[in-house]
């Protein structure tokens, strides 16, 4: 992958922002929201912080869409404090499972390094007072305007650099830049169909 300026990435930002219709700009603007009463229910179940759960739903949220991020979420908060196993295979590696009980055992919180999961979680847990932008393969993407799958991992550097792009247009547009994250990511998802 050739190296883009922030200023390049930011224009390619903007291109997606721009090529949003409507709806998608309704539906990225409450994506974020929405993940924050899931959060915010089932904080209020099982008794425990937003920030918890928020923490649980992005360690799940790897390679999966999400309606079955949610699910899994739901599910595996369920199994914790119930003992009941879901009735369905979690798609998660069995030391993502363990993390995610620590998580809900208040013994293990994502550390900051963790850049995308971290941010995710942020993003979820503090809503409106979230700094964080969460820069998965997709934001990449959108980044470098590729709606190929070649862009698979986002290094340090990468993050780093597209982090500045969504924050500079997230600035210019007036709002803040998980939003701008999240319509993004709204469009280019059903762009590609994926």
């Amino acid at each position: 992958m050739s190296k883009l300026s922030v200023k390049q990435q930011a224009n390619r930002v903007l291109k997606w922002y721009r090529a949003a219709t409507k709806q998608q700009v309704i539906e990225g603007m409450h994506w974020y929201n929405d993940a924050h009463v899931l959060a915010s229910t089932l904080a209020a179940k099982y008794g425990i912080s937003v920030l918890q759960v928020a923490q649980v739903i992005s360690v799940l949220s790897p390679q999966k869409k999400w309606e079955q991020n949610k699910k899994e979420t739901v599910a595996l908060i369920h199994w914790h404090f119930t003992g009941d196993a879901p009735q369905f295979g979690l798609f998660a590696t069995a030391s993502t499972i363990a993390e995610c009980h620590d998580i809900l055992r208040g013994d293990f919180l994502i550390p900051a390094r963790r850049t995308k999961t971290y941010s995710f979680a942020d993003n979820i847990a503090y809503l409106e007072h979230s700094t964080e932008i969460t820069i998965d393969r997709h934001a990449l993407r959108v980044c470098y305007d590729d709606v190929t799958t070649k862009i698979d991992k986002v290094g340090v550097n990468d993050y780093k650099f597209a982090r500045q792009a969504y924050q500079q247009v997230a600035d210019s547009l007036g709002i803040k830049a998980y939003q701008l994250q999240a319509i993004t990511w709204v469009t280019y998802k059903q762009f590609v169909n994926r």
